[in-house]
């Protein structure tokens, strides 16, 4: 959501994006977890493409 928040965004609007597509993807239980904490399948979403 940095991009969205680089790009005038409010917060408020970036957080009800973030939890939209949590939710889409399934991952609302994980809104508060960091990437190295989420198991290989959840966390390669996360991961930049050149890693």
């Amino acid at each position: 959501m940095i991009v969205a928040k680089l790009a005038g965004s409010s917060r408020e609007d970036c957080a009800t994006r973030a939890d939209e597509l949590l939710q889409k993807m399934g991952l609302t239980h994980r809104k508060n977890a960091y990437p190295h904490k989420l198991s290989g399948g959840n966390g390669s979403g996360w991961r930049s493409p050149g890693r």
